[in-house]
């Protein structure tokens, strides 16, 4: 579908396949069909609404797969694979890209984008289990994500992968599934 589309204000006659719509652009399709197609993120979707010229409209629903998505389902599959402590690093690593992405809205939220590079630099990671990564978090975002019935789980997990990188801790299945539970639990709460 990407090639039947051609960019806004573009001599391009197609959207290549390294180039992403943006949510809020307008894209017009091929000269041939008369609809417009905007892309409206929706948490981890993206919403084609497609305008007929003859007053119709028809919405078709597309999911777009979120990188942070990507790495918890790559974490599931190792967990099947029976690989559960690399399963449970992965799982976490899902966890501070969405953690880091969550940051970086919130400074533009707040037009504190001028501050964000040199905080950034003051973390150490983005692990929301380590208290002034979620001290940050929660004052950013007014979120008390600490407060939410998963939280404990989470932490707990946390623990588990700085033992897994850390020590070299092997885990089983049954504790790769728990930190993977927690990993979907976070990613839901930040609407990931």
């Amino acid at each position: 579908m990407a090639d039947d589309r051609k960019e806004e204000n573009s001599s391009e006659p197609s959207v290549g396949p390294d180039q992403q719509p943006q949510p809020g652009n307008t894209m017009p399709c091929l000269p041939q069909d008369t609809s417009n197609i905007q892309l409206v993120k929706t948490a981890a979707q993206f919403k084609y609404e497609a305008v007929m010229s003859q007053s119709q409209s028809t919405t078709l629903q597309l999911d777009v797969s979120v990188y942070p998505r990507e790495l918890l389902s790559l974490a599931k599959k190792l967990i099947d694979q029976g690989e559960p402590s690399i399963a449970v690093v992965v799982a976490h690593m899902a966890c501070e890209v969405a953690t880091e992405r969550k940051l970086s809205e919130a400074f533009a939220a707040k037009g504190l984008d001028y501050v964000a590079a040199w905080l950034r630099d003051q973390l150490n990671g983005y692990n929301l289990a380590n208290e002034k990564n979620r001290k940050l978090y929660v004052s950013l975002t007014g979120d008390d994500v600490h407060l939410t019935t998963f939280w404990s789980k989470f932490k707990k997990s946390a623990e588990r992968r700085n033992n897994i990188i850390h020590e070299g801790l092997k885990v089983d299945k049954a504790a790769a599934e728990e930190s993977y539970q927690a990993a979907q639990d976070l990613l839901l709460h930040l609407k990931i």
